[in-house]
């Protein structure tokens, strides 16, 4: 499809190659080629993605597992379904197992149109947001600019899996893998997938607009970097903040860390993309970042 370009994005063309009919016509055939390659997956991604998959069904995320394309085509009742493979992917150093849906593979993303650039607010952003805030506290002598900050990152839970798939468009979505027997399991899709490019720019046009509730709404000065959420608050109002945007987020009906190693209270020092971020002396107008490689102070 082609959305519209949203205010909060540079616009930015990229047509799409295929429309929805030509995914359609040819998904018997494009089924077939790609259920009929061997399987060679590691036995340990066999194994992760039947977790995945259990764990999905249950929270709803998908429907399923159907043993043969005949029981899909039942389901769906239509033949014209298109077919998504899943597989693992190895992320960073911690070798986490992330399954991914291949869209590129099952061509869906060469029928979707970009029409915006992706401006995220990175640790720049963050950084700036920061410093942004100590000059504003600069020359005060009362209220929050004599007072320590803190911060902390909000995170969604299961980010993408909480947007919908359109019920015209389940018959596109369509997941499979071998099992561990080898034998494909097919699975319709409820929910966004990890590897659709349309699932990428829909997902970033939410998570934006709950940025600007929780600024706009709850006056919580804050970023947003695809699901994570970093927040800026006075030390004395850190926590009715930290209530206020989960009470915010439970309204909407958005599932996020209440607990674990995500759901970590205000800090003054705290993660965050993948960098530390030290508030203590913030409102002196004294920054500290610290990456892996060292400081960088402002």
């Amino acid at each position: 499809g082609m959305p519209d370009t949203p205010a909060c994005y540079p616009p930015m063309l990229r047509p799409a190659t295929l429309v929805q009919e030509d995914l359609e016509t040819s998904a018997v055939w494009r089924r077939k080629a790609v259920v009929g390659k061997a399987s060679k997956a590691d036995p340990a991604h066999v194994e992760h993605l039947e977790i995945t998959a259990a764990e999905e069904l249950e929270m709803g995320f998908l429907d399923g597992p159907f043993d043969d394309a005949e029981a899909v085509s039942a389901y769906l009742g239509r033949d014209d379904w298109c077919v998504v493979r899943r597989f693992v992917l190895v992320q960073g150093a911690e070798l986490k197992l992330r399954p991914i849906d291949d869209c590129l593979e099952a061509q869906l993303n060469h029928a979707y149109t970009v029409t915006s650039y992706l401006k995220l607010q990175d640790i720049d952003y963050i950084a700036g947001l920061a410093l942004r805030i100590a000059e504003n506290l600069a020359g005060a002598s009362e209220g929050p600019a004599v007072e320590a900050w803190m911060g902390k990152c909000l995170d969604l839970s299961k980010a993408y899996k909480q947007m919908g798939v359109h019920p015209r468009h389940r018959h596109l979505a369509v997941i499979f893998f071998h099992d561990k027997n080898s034998r494909p399991k097919y699975y319709v899709a409820n929910s966004l997938m990890f590897g659709a490019s349309a699932a990428v720019y829909s997902f970033n046009r939410v998570s934006r607009s709950l940025w600007f509730l929780l600024n706009k709404m709850l006056m919580i000065p804050c970023g947003v970097f695809y699901d994570d959420f970093p927040m800026f608050q006075p030390s004395s109002l850190a926590e009715d903040a930290d209530s206020a945007a989960s009470q915010l987020l439970d309204l909407l009906g958005w599932r996020h860390a209440k607990t674990g190693s995500k759901a970590l209270p205000f800090q003054s020092v705290f993660n965050v993309l993948g960098c530390r971020l030290d508030l203590s002396d913030l409102h002196n107008g004294r920054l500290v970042l610290e990456t892996s490689l060292g400081e960088l102070t402002a």
